[in-house]
């Protein structure tokens, strides 16, 4: 059942993507620079500590070498904490971003479908489920015919 609702929610977004180019096009560009604008502060940290890393292999005194390698060690999984960071709370806030980005009347009128396309589609989504449901009305109906033929054929006291 949520694997057919997540194929639906992809439909619709691929639907929607493709009656509205440009809407998209300009979300994607806002996702693109608040992604940059947030990942800034990590790669910035990513660069230090190589050049720390890179400066340590240059130090002459080995408890000096030592030292600038751990600080740089840290300076990097500090960064690689604050890149992951953002891939999360990027992931989260830019659905919410979108969400809030389109009006509610405009999002409806671009979600609105014609009611045979939809039923075409569900039926597609979901035809293991029909085939089930038809299964069994079929298995109840016979059940009933059965049940009504026994009650015919039934001797009488």
């Amino acid at each position: 059942m949520k694997d057919s609702i997540r194929l639906d929610e992809a439909k619709l977004a691929v639907a929607i993507r493709e009656l509205y180019p440009e809407a998209y096009k300009a979300i994607e560009s806002l996702k693109a620079e608040q992604q940059l604008m947030a990942a800034e502060p990590g790669t910035k940290e990513q660069i230090e500590a190589r050049e720390m890393a890179l400066r340590a292999t240059y130090a002459d005194d080995y408890q000096d070498r030592n030292k600038e390698r751990n600080e740089a060690s840290h300076l990097e999984e500090d960064a690689y904490r604050k890149l992951a960071t953002v891939d999360v709370a990027q992931a989260n806030a830019l659905g919410a971003a979108e969400r809030n980005r389109l009006p509610d009347g405009e999002l409806k009128d671009w979600i609105r479908f014609d009611e045979a396309k939809f039923t075409a589609a569900s039926c597609e989504l979901n035809s293991e489920a029909d085939k089930a449901k038809a299964i069994e009305s079929g298995v109840e109906q016979r059940m009933a015919v059965e049940q009504e033929t026994k009650k015919r054929t039934a001797p009488r006291r």
